[in-house]
């Protein structure tokens, strides 16, 4: 995202914390806190970053690129995963693959007990 925008652009993004559930549509792989943003984009001008919902408190950044950008390498940071349920830097295609598989099985489990509900 950084890429696309141009100098003086402005970046919004808001998204969910670590407590939100993981769903595997489209994809779903992190969940961030105020203080990964804060490193995630300190190479913008971060003019909002605060936590956007009192009830349901997720993230919210407003930023603006700078018209000498730089930036910075992100090869170090660690971030929280849904898959791993850890800090990672990245999520093996293997642990992916076992998420979907027992979400799938327990939305099996979940319907075959539901229609089993219905016809008792």
């Amino acid at each position: 995202m950084k890429g696309v925008l141009r100098p003086n652009g402005i970046l919004i993004i808001t998204t969910r914390p670590t407590g939100f559930p993981y769903h595997a549509y489209p994809y779903d792989y992190w969940r961030y806190i105020l203080e990964d943003f804060n490193e995630i984009f300190s190479d913008l001008e971060i003019l909002v970053l605060e936590r956007d919902d009192k009830i349901n408190p997720g993230v919210l950044i407003k930023a603006k690129k700078p018209l000498t950008f730089s930036p910075r390498n992100l090869e170090n940071v660690f971030l929280y995963s849904v898959i791993s349920c850890s800090k990672a830097s990245r999520v093996p295609r293997k642990s992916i693959k076992r998420k979907i598989q027992i979400q799938s099985i327990s939305k099996l489990f979940r319907l075959k007990t539901s229609v089993w509900e219905r016809i008792r």
